[in-house]
């Protein structure tokens, strides 16, 4: 319904849901601060949405994510999981039976991280994050991408879905990846900024896309 909505009133310039998007990793400084009071805890489901107010200032540098920090030693300082403390942060979340990223207990926290080890070894070897976006009524839907908002001024803020795989990215340095759009700020949109963000997404999908 938003997309039919952003349609009618915007034409082809609207925003659309989970729409695809590319961006230089090293260009997302800062994450979106969605825990803290009276912060409105946007989802996939605002994907595309247009919303103002100052729900962009609620940021902090995306290197203080405990996954991101967590990342950075394992890969780049070749510290074990367990020495990075992500596994005791997991668990910390991991309360009453109640998952956290999937895991209901420690078993699970060490596949999961398995698989990340097995995924960074797969970006690091093609170069890329591949797009495994569909289009549907012509637009290019990332549905599972690295969500990421875009501020007043157009800048971008990490959205913290898709934190390892933003990490992975940060860390070798991969030039663009494709992202998932998610809250595009009032006055970024009226400035025009999703327009020049689609034409810098004017990428060689044929070098990354599956």
């Amino acid at each position: 319904m938003r997309d039919v909505a952003h349609l009618l009133r915007f034409g082809a310039r609207g925003p659309q849901s989970y729409e695809r998007l590319y961006v230089d990793p090293q260009d997302v400084q800062l994450s979106y601060c969605k825990h803290l009071p009276d912060v409105p805890s946007f989802s996939r489901r605002h994907s595309g949405a247009i919303v103002g107010g100052d729900w962009d200032r609620a940021t902090r540098d995306i290197e203080a994510s405990p996954k991101m920090r967590a990342c950075r030693l394992h890969f780049e300082e070749g510290q074990s999981w367990e020495d990075t403390g992500i596994f005791d942060y997991m668990m910390a979340r991991i309360e009453n039976g109640k998952p956290f990223d999937s895991c209901h207990n420690l078993d699970d926290v060490h596949e999961r991280y398995r698989q990340i080890d097995a995924l960074y070894e797969s970006i690091r070897r093609a170069g890329v994050i591949r797009s495994r976006a569909h289009h549907v009524l012509g637009v290019p839907r990332e549905g599972d991408g690295i969500f990421i908002h875009f501020g007043r001024d157009g800048h971008p803020i990490f959205g913290m879905i898709g934190n390892h795989r933003m990490a992975i990215a940060r860390i070798l340095k991969l030039p663009r990846i494709p992202v998932q759009l998610g809250v595009l700020h009032k006055e970024a949109f009226e400035a025009g900024h999703l327009t020049e963000l689609r034409q810098g997404s004017a990428f060689p999908e044929r070098a990354i896309s599956t």
